[in-house]
């Protein structure tokens, strides 16, 4: 790879727009290319942080593999006293201001602390080389400041790259060797090529010689060190556990080039394309990097076997409705049978989401936030922000539900392009806004569930509804929950009949005796399925219905006839099988993970839980009093309140009032 291949502009400054009209991006355009074409690095840093090698980990790793070899001269910021002391031969001071920067690794952010086992690995294995720059008067060789400039001399910022073809790149300008300088800072950075003329060549002999006379200490103005010894010493405990180094997005960094055989590349290839063959969908659930648990697996493949279906998922806490998911989208996204996801879940878990798509299924989803621009933030293959046009941009987004059911964002989604999975996490909180216990009137819905209801439904090919608690209050949440699926027919338009449903299949498990026009309605209640879900009355005539009452199940689905007595557990087995809630939900409790493990098909540990009584609070005489009276103070402001045409609004802040007192 030669530097000359690479179209180097001569100068990088940030506020440069490049032809797409974009800034320039200093580390992307030019650092990451640089070090990716060069075999040698030499560097003179005003400062060094660490951070810097993390955030050019893809150049530096490449330049590791081949064999290359980085010098750096970082200068140390310290007081002129300190300075002189080094100079005078006591190296304590120096020791002491680089100690203080590996303190405290616990309390550094990721980025840092990959970028310092970097270093430290380079370091351990030979491949990079630190000395510190302090600064001297060229004269009198008194300690200066780092950017004195009292004899004419400053510490100045540059580079010198060479290829494996003898070729040289000198660059010059205001960078430090830092996150900060990388990133944020308006930076510039001239260049100078050695194939580019004789003025350039000479640029380029000039600095090799200024840096050869800095590295063996002969430059006047400067005071060049080695790495103290306890310095070094604990820098190389950051890799001493490292088998695998990891680059800035948490990817194994290759220490050398893998080779392929002829066999390794015809398997790569097929499983490149296995998702899209034939018998080929759930290539993607069975090679993600996560074992599923098996009714997890269970889950995975009726939502693939049944796309695009919508589904409520709702295991209890803690058995991996996240996986189910991830292990579903994985497999569908690619075969190529799905390509834009939309995740919808509260903001505290927004992220939680992204990590673990990321981190168990590969699968690069954006989380989506709308302050102060519409803008996606990946963390996978890359860490990177990006603003976009609008919050339904991405194909795979990660957004609040706040930020999904303002009022304001509907007209983006009803313009967005169609989804082909909509998954809302914590889907109970879209549920009615008027009280539910004993009201069968018109419903107020709050604004989360009219926007599913009006706006998402319509943008998405399958909505999956994820919670732990569909039923909170009433059974009508989740009537109405299982209305957004439209997958039950008469069931979703009116909540009485799924409570009559039931109701009519405790009387037959209870042996009463149920009147003509209700053995009508759950028979039409079943066969509807043949028409509303066909692969589910497969299910129900195959598996189901047991061969012992085939005969007489079949006779009361097409004729009516009602089965005898010894029929009718079956028939309620059946009918619990066919009804509304069995055909959309999918429910998993930890009793049924315990049976999983007696029949040794789950080896995990499952915590379980134990629930402890509160102890009884006893009121003194005088605690009593005060309760007794704020309680009659609380009905009576309630009454008065009411009394005088307190509104809905108001009532909703009252009701915390009083619940705080």
């Amino acid at each position: 790879m030669s530097l000359k291949d690479y179209d180097w502009r001569y100068s990088y400054k940030t506020s440069q727009l490049r032809k797409q009209g974009k800034p320039v991006d200093i580390l992307r355009d030019f650092y990451i290319p640089f070090l990716q074409h060069i075999v040698r690095y030499d560097r003179v840093a005003g400062y060094f942080r660490s951070s810097s090698l993390a955030l050019a980990s893809r150049g530096l790793t490449t330049l590791i593999n081949r064999d290359g070899t980085v010098r750096i001269i970082a200068g140390a910021d310290m007081a002129p006293n300190d300075v002189q002391a080094v100079i005078d031969g006591q190296l304590a001071p120096l020791a002491e201001h680089l100690h203080g920067a590996l303190e405290n690794p616990e309390q550094w952010p990721d980025e840092a602390s990959r970028g310092v086992e970097l270093l430290s690995w380079m370091v351990r294995h030979g491949y990079l080389e630190i000395k510190v720059a302090l600064r001297k008067h060229a004269e009198t060789g008194q300690g200066l400041a780092l950017e004195s400039s009292e004899d004419g001399y400053v510490h100045e910022k540059w580079a010198l790259g060479y290829d494996e073809t003898g070729g040289a790149l000198y660059a010059s300008g205001s960078w430090n060797e830092s996150e900060t300088a990388l990133k944020r800072n308006a930076e510039n950075i001239d260049v100078d090529c050695s194939w580019q003329g004789e003025k350039e060549r000479a640029k380029i002999a000039d600095a090799a010689r200024s840096f050869k006379a800095m590295w063996n200490d002969e430059h006047p103005a400067f005071v060049i060190k080695d790495l103290p010894a306890a310095v070094k010493e604990k820098l190389l405990t950051f890799s001493s556990g490292i088998t695998v180094l990891v680059e800035i997005d948490n990817l194994p960094a290759q220490s050398t080039v893998p080779t392929l055989s002829a066999e390794e590349a015809l398997r790569f290839t097929a499983l490149k394309y296995a998702p899209m063959m034939p018998g080929g969908k759930y290539v993607g659930m069975y090679t993600a990097p996560v074992e599923a648990w098996p009714h997890q697996e269970v889950v995975a493949h009726r939502i693939i076997d049944n796309f695009p279906t919508s589904h409520l998922m709702c295991d209890e806490v803690g058995l991996g409705k996240t996986i189910e998911a991830g292990l579903a989208f994985r497999s569908l996204y690619l075969s190529k049978r799905v390509k834009r996801i939309l995740i919808a879940a509260p903001a505290s878990l927004t992220r939680q989401w992204q990590r673990e798509m990321a981190s168990k299924f590969f699968l690069p989803f954006d989380r989506v936030v709308a302050s102060p621009g519409p803008t996606r933030e990946s963390i996978f293959p890359v860490a990177e922000k990006q603003a976009i046009t609008h919050l339904f941009q991405p194909d795979l987004a990660i957004i609040s539900t706040g930020l999904l059911a303002r009022k304001d964002r509907r007209r983006l989604l009803d313009n967005a392009t169609t989804f082909d999975f909509a998954l809302v996490d914590e889907a109970h909180y879209a549920r009615r806004s008027n009280s539910t216990k004993g009201v069968r009137g018109y419903p107020r819905y709050n604004q989360l569930y009219q926007t599913l209801s009006k706006h998402l439904r319509k943008r998405c090919r399958s909505l999956l509804l994820a919670t732990a608690t569909p039923m909170q209050l009433d059974p009508v949440e989740v009537s109405d929950l299982i209305r957004l699926t439209n997958r039950v027919g008469a069931f979703q338009y009116d909540s009485s009949l799924m409570l009559a449903y039931y109701q009519l299949i405790n009387a037959i498990s209870s042996g009463e005796t149920l009147k003509p026009e209700e053995w009508d309605f759950i028979r039409k209640a079943v066969t509807s399925i043949q028409l509303l879900d066909p692969r589910l009355w497969k299910y129900l005539n195959e598996v189901v219905i047991d061969p012992f009452s085939r005969i007489s199940m079949q006779q009361w689905l097409s004729l009516g006839t009602v089965p005898p007595p010894p029929d009718l557990p079956a028939l309620a087995r059946l009918l619990f099988a066919a009804a509304p809630l069995s055909r959309v939900m999918q429910r998993h409790t930890r009793d049924l993970l315990k049976i999983y493990r007696q029949k040794g098909k789950l080896n995990a540990n499952l915590a379980d839980r134990i629930v402890l009584p509160t102890p009884k609070i006893l009121f003194t005489d005088q605690e009593s009093k005060v309760d007794q009276l704020l309680g009659d103070y609380c009905d009576g402001l309630r009454e008065q309140l009411l009394s005088n045409g307190l509104n809905e609004p108001r009532k909703v802040a009252l009701g915390f009032y009083l619940s705080f007192l």
